[in-house]
C-alpha cells in the first residue's frame, strides 16, 4: 500500500510539472511580430509601403509563431526575409509572447567591376548585395538606372567606400544622378576621386578620416563655384598643417 501511494504521488507529481511546462510553452510561445520598416524604394505609409510591411510582418510570424521566445533569435526570424533585399537592424523579445524588430531594406549604392567583366553590387553597408553578368545587371533594381561603378578597390576598402557616397548622398541629396564614376587611390593620398556628370571632380585626400566634415566643406565650395567652373576643373578637399580641412579649386 506505500509503495503505491508513493507511485500515486509521483504520478500526480509528473502530472503537474507536465501541465506546468505544457502552460509554461503556451504562455512563452510567440504569438505577435512588431515590425518597423525602412525603405528606400517607396515611401512610408503608402500602398506599396504597407503592402511590404505586411508581407514581411507575416513572413516572419509564419517563422517564429509557436517557438518558445527564450529560444528565438534574431537569426530564426531573418531567415524568413529575402537576403538580398532585407536585413534586420533591431531585434527585441517582449515576455511573455511579442518580438519587435526593424527591418532595413538594403540600398544598392555601388558597383565594382571583376576581371572577369562579372560585377559585383554593394549596399551601403559595403556589404555584397548581389552578382551581376553583365553592367545591365548591374543597373539598380529600385529604378533600373546604372550604379555608381567604384573603381581601384581593394577588398578592405568596401566599408569605407560605401559610407563616403553615403555621406556624399545625404549631402548631395544623390550620387548616382550627380556621379559617373569613382575611383579610390589607395597611395600615400588615400583619396577617393568623384567624377561627376556635369564635367568637374571632387578629390577627397585621407578619405577614410573626417569623412562627413571634408564632404560638407566640399559641398559649400562647390555650392558657390559659378557655372562654368562646375563644368571642369577639379574640387579638392584635404587638411592643412593646422588640421584645418579646407577645399580648394584647379581648373
Amino acid at each position: 500500500m506505500k509503495y503505491i501511494r508513493k507511485i500515486l504521488v509521483l504520478i500526480i507529481v509528473a502530472v503537474m510539472l507536465a501541465s506546468v511546462a505544457i502552460g509554461a510553452g503556451v504562455i512563452f510561445a510567440v504569438k505577435n511580430v512588431n515590425v518597423d520598416l525602412i525603405s528606400y524604394t517607396c515611401e512610408g505609409g503608402s500602398e506599396e509601403a504597407l503592402d511590404m510591411l505586411s508581407d514581411i510582418k507575416k513572413a516572419v510570424l509564419k517563422e517564429v509563431k509557436g517557438t518558445l521566445i527564450s529560444f528565438t533569435d534574431e537569426n530564426k526570424a531573418a531567415a524568413s526575409l529575402d537576403g538580398e533585399k532585407f536585413y534586420i537592424t533591431e531585434f527585441e523579445k517582449v515576455y511573455p509572447c511579442t518580438l519587435n524588430i526593424t527591418v532595413k531594406e538594403r540600398r544598392e549604392m555601388f558597383a565594382v567591376a571583376e576581371s572577369d567583366g562579372t560585377y559585383t553590387v554593394y549596399d551601403d553597408n559595403g556589404l555584397v548585395l548581389r552578382k551581376a553578368q553583365t553592367a545591365e545587371e548591374a543597373c539598380n533594381k529600385a529604378d533600373g538606372l546604372p550604379n555608381l561603378e567604384v573603381k581601384g578597390a581593394l577588398d578592405n576598402d568596401f566599408k569605407n567606400i560605401a559610407n563616403i557616397c553615403k555621406i556624399f548622398a545625404d549631402k548631395f541629396k544623390s550620387v548616382r544622378s550627380l556621379v559617373a564614376c569613382a575611383t579610390l587611390s589607395n597611395g600615400l593620398e588615400n583619396s577617393f576621386t568623384f567624377d561627376l556628370r556635369c564635367g568637374s571632380k571632387i578629390v577627397i585626400y585621407d578619405y577614410t578620416v573626417l569623412t562627413t566634415e571634408k564632404i560638407s566643406a566640399v559641398y559649400d565650395y562647390f555650392s558657390e563655384l559659378s557655372g562654368d567652373k562646375k563644368i571642369k576643373g577639379e574640387i579638392h578637399c584635404l587638411v592643412n598643417a593646422d588640421n584645418e580641412i579646407f577645399a580648394t579649386y584647379k581648373g
